[in-house]
């Protein structure tokens, strides 16, 4: 499998040839702990990267290797574990959270880790799609039919999250196995971003731009002549062949 890349304004990606990990995160209280965040999923996946050569089977391993769902889990839960580390050594940032939202690719697997608002979208077929959901309270109203799904954009509460990193001793992230097709093209950004651009104008971008950094690049923009209201991360993925 071939893949492209595109990294926008606020985030950061590790990618090799044939197996990219990629993760956005968002701070909620100052840029240290998302900056801890990404830091601590790069060390903890980037030796996976190595075996570029190995394929995952549809279990989710890579050889004999521990279940990479498993090992996703086990690198987002290291970043709890630093961020809360340095909330303890530093007092001072203490409250400090981010949300994070990653993926491992490794042959046709996409082994996805979402914790707090941040979303990781497939887009297949001109076809757009939230492979995460948000860990946030307008999202469980919509879900439970409170609220409807557009009022999440412009709810009062919409900036309150019930998971994140930092927050609370054990973190709680939703694992997620995908199966890619040729033509994926898989969007990892902040809540910057989609709260600014919908769903349909994301897919239109994606759609009509030449390559991920060309669809990085616009979407950013996009986000802030929208108005640009919070820190905006965009990491772009594009799937060539299989």
């Amino acid at each position: 499998m071939r893949f492209r890349t595109g990294l926008g304004t606020c985030a950061a990606a590790l990618a090799l040839a044939a197996a990219p990990t990629a993760h956005a995160a968002d701070f909620l209280a100052g840029a240290v702990a998302s900056a801890i965040a990404i830091a601590t999923v790069s060390e903890e996946l980037g030796p996976l990267l190595a075996g570029a050569a190995t394929q995952a089977t549809d279990a989710g391993r890579a050889g004999g290797d521990q279940p990479l769902t498993e090992q996703v889990r086990a690198a987002i839960s290291r970043c709890n574990e630093r961020i809360l580390q340095h909330a303890a050594e530093h007092p001072e940032t203490r409250g400090l959270g981010s949300t994070l939202t990653l993926a491992l690719v490794r042959g046709h697997l996409a082994i996805i880790g979402n914790i707090g608002d941040s979303r990781t979208y497939r887009i297949r077929a001109g076809a757009i799609e939230s492979l995460t959901r948000d860990h946030s309270l307008v999202a469980h109203l919509a879900a439970i039919g409170q609220i409807m799904p557009e009022e999440v954009y412009s709810h009062p509460h919409r900036g309150y999250i019930y998971r994140a990193l930092g927050t609370e001793s054990e973190a709680q992230p939703d694992i997620i196995a995908e199966r890619l097709h040729s033509g994926d093209t898989l969007l990892l950004c902040s809540d910057g971003l989609w709260e600014m651009v919908r769903d349909e104008d994301i897919r239109g971008v994606t759609c009509g731009a030449a390559t991920p950094d060309d669809v990085a690049t616009q979407l950013v923009q996009l986000a802030n002549g929208n108005g640009g209201a919070d820190n905006v991360s965009a990491i772009v993925v594009r799937v060539q062949a299989i």
